[in-house]
């Protein structure tokens, strides 16, 4: 939803404005980029003062996506309207942040829990069926329950004798971890490279999460 001539007070005035913020300047690239295809998706009201913006209105948004992508998506829409009404409270262009009568969307009753614990057989399925390049990486993220960019983004360096010694890029949270006996067989496993990242692609160079998406849902 960037672009010039925001009007002020308006959603595409207050997506320009966010984004400046530091506190948005110092997430993640993931998130901020995360953050803008919901601004992108909102890109019809961004001509439209906040303050003209009800209740109702951002209820029929958080269905419309909900519809379009699912329950994850509608949420994340509130969110970033939230944060777009907390912006115009602070600055005075509205009186309250009415997207906080809005309720969430509501995970389906149905939906099975994407976020269980991995089988043993399940662990020792996928790590047999993948290519050599990205077994590494997804140990690290199986085992440890490191976010993809963590994963990908380790150093050589946080390898040491003691367990992998790094920090989280969404939080800079220091994390020591042991080395557990299957990451250490992917480690050993691992073709040889001259990245500086501990994972490399098949041409040696660090992963980009784009790239390692590809070929994880290839």
């Amino acid at each position: 939803m960037q672009g010039e001539g925001g009007k002020a007070g308006h959603a595409r005035h207050a997506d320009q404005e966010i984004s400046r913020q530091p506190e948005i300047q110092k997430l993640a690239a993931r998130t901020r980029a995360d953050y803008q295809k919901v601004f992108d998706w909102l890109k019809a009201i961004e001509d439209t003062a906040l303050e003209r913006i009800t209740r109702g209105l951002v209820a029929k948004i958080r269905d419309k996506a909900e519809l379009q992508h699912k329950f994850r998506f509608a949420n994340y829409v509130r969110t970033v309207l939230s944060v777009l009404f907390e912006w115009g409270l602070e600055y005075e262009y509205v009186k309250e942040n009415l997207v906080k009568n809005v309720s969430l969307a509501t995970r389906p009753k149905d939906m099975p829990d994407a976020n269980r614990p991995w089988t043993d057989a399940e662990r020792e399925t996928v790590l047999a069926a993948l290519p050599v390049p990205m077994v590494l990486p997804i140990s690290l993220m199986m085992f440890y329950a490191l976010d993809p960019q963590d994963a990908l983004g380790l150093p050589k360096t946080a390898i040491t004798d003691a367990g992998i010694d790094t920090r989280r890029r969404k939080t800079g949270q220091p994390i020591y971890l042991p080395i557990f006996e299957p990451v250490t067989a992917a480690l050993a496993a691992s073709p040889k490279h001259d990245a500086i990242t501990l994972c490399a692609n098949t041409r040696g160079k660090p992963w980009t999460y784009n790239g390692f998406s590809t070929n994880w849902e290839s």
